[in-house]
């Protein structure tokens, strides 16, 4: 342990007068004696004084350290960035499916031989008609975008916290922590007010303005994410039941035309194949037996011709019903994708420029904060804080902590052995 350099005390036997004066005299009491000292200390380091004269039992101690001269750069805070992304949104690739018509084959046509008899009247044929069942209406679900809200950040009170800090700076008095305490909680208390206000002035405003403009495009983006949902889901929607209702339409105008074609066609030829074949049955049965056979074969073949045709343009119908459906959708998709990353990409410029002003503005007010408290306590650039930190005490000295370059004068006051 390092032992301080003494200095001459000036005016001892005055301090001496002053202080008798001062502790309690009475008949029959002893004497309280004490001792006046001054030392200097030069490195930042712990060192030990030795008392004058050897004390019965540890005296109390009070120790007062003379201002110093100098200055120090507080170090810098810098406040960390933080950037925020913001994930894409995209809307799904959604298709019609392909439709494909059965193709209708017509039977063979059964070779007819002609007895000689009679040919009878032809009855008439009805076909009946064919109705289609009506499309069912396709019903896409709502898919409804969650809110996002980011809490308010606050603060607790910092006023006990740093009173609390300055006590524990001056350490423990013993029997004079009332005065420790008077000297702490005053300066303890303003700073921990202006601690207060500033972070209730400059810092929590900014905190909130921040969470409201994150909050506000959260909610911008959500509202304009569940307009675009709700509009292409109904859009979606509108152009299936409108394209299955037409293609129903369409194919049971067709399935009527061709009924009544058909029923038409079968009772005029049937009727008038009848009066020929009876006719040439009474004069020539077999020439009209390869002709009614010849007949139904070409029938035959001309209802299938017409069933394949009717076919191939009710699958040309449905081909281009499907791929225009599936055109508009792709574009849809598209700009809806477009608008959502334009909205994403704004956004996230506009949450992390408010961040990086946020962060400037807390790295100031930190920087600002050890020059402004210097100037609340009424201490000019130039002048340190010079506390007196100390330990130890015995009755034959004590230990007390340099910060260099520093001058203690000390009282201990106790009984002597």
């Amino acid at each position: 342990m390092a032992v301080p350099k003494a200095l001459e005390a000036p005016l001892t036997e005055e301090i001496e007068r002053i202080i008798r004066q001062i502790l309690p005299q009475a008949p029959g009491m002893p004497e309280f004696p004490f001792e006046y000292g001054r030392v200097y200390l030069e490195e930042q380091k712990w060192y030990h004084v030795s008392f004058k004269s050897t004390f019965a039992e540890a005296p109390a101690v009070l120790i007062s350290a003379e201002i110093r001269t100098g200055w120090f750069s507080p170090k810098r805070y810098a406040v960390p960035t933080v950037k925020i992304s913001i994930p894409k949104v995209e809307v799904p690739s959604v298709s019609v499916p392909t439709v494909t018509v059965p193709t209708v084959a017509v039977p063979s046509s059964p070779a007819i031989s002609i007895p000689t008899i009679e040919v009878p009247r032809a009855p008439t044929i009805n076909i009946p008609g064919v109705e289609i069942p009506k499309a069912p209406t396709i019903s896409i679900p709502t898919v409804s975008v969650p809110s996002i809200e980011i809490a308010r950040i606050g603060r607790g009170d910092l006023r006990p916290v740093v009173r609390d800090q300055f006590r524990a700076a001056l350490g423990d008095w013993g029997i004079f922590n009332w005065a420790r305490n008077a000297i702490a909680d005053g300066p303890g208390w303003v700073v921990g007010s202006f601690l207060n206000w500033l972070w209730d002035v400059m810092i929590q405003p900014q905190i909130d303005k921040v969470r409201d403009a994150i909050n506000d495009g959260l909610r911008r983006m959500t509202g304009s994410t569940q307009s675009a949902l709700n509009a292409y889901r109904d859009q979606i929607q509108s152009g299936v039941n409108a394209g299955l209702a037409d293609a129903r339409a369409k194919v049971q105008a067709a399935l009527n035309a061709y009924r009544g074609y058909i029923q038409d066609s079968l009772n005029a030829g049937l009727g008038d194949a009848r009066d020929k074949t009876q006719a040439a049955l009474n004069s020539y049965r077999g020439y009209i037996q390869d002709s009614v056979n010849k007949g139904l074969l070409d029938a035959r073949q001309k209802v299938q011709a017409a069933f394949t045709d009717f076919r191939d343009r009710l699958q040309a119908n449905f081909n281009e019903t499907i791929n225009s459906a599936n055109r508009s959708l792709a574009s849809f998709r598209d700009s809806s994708n477009t608008s959502l990353e334009t909205l994403r990409a704004s956004t996230e410029a506009s949450v992390n420029a408010s961040a990086d002003k946020l962060r400037a503005s807390v790295e100031d007010a930190f920087n600002s904060l050890i020059p402004t408290l210097w100037a609340m306590e009424g201490m000019p650039e130039g002048v340190l804080m010079t506390p007196a930190v100390y330990r130890n005490i015995t009755p034959t000295g004590f230990d007390i902590l340099s910060l260099g370059k520093m001058t203690v004068s000390y009282i201990a006051i106790g009984v002597k052995a």
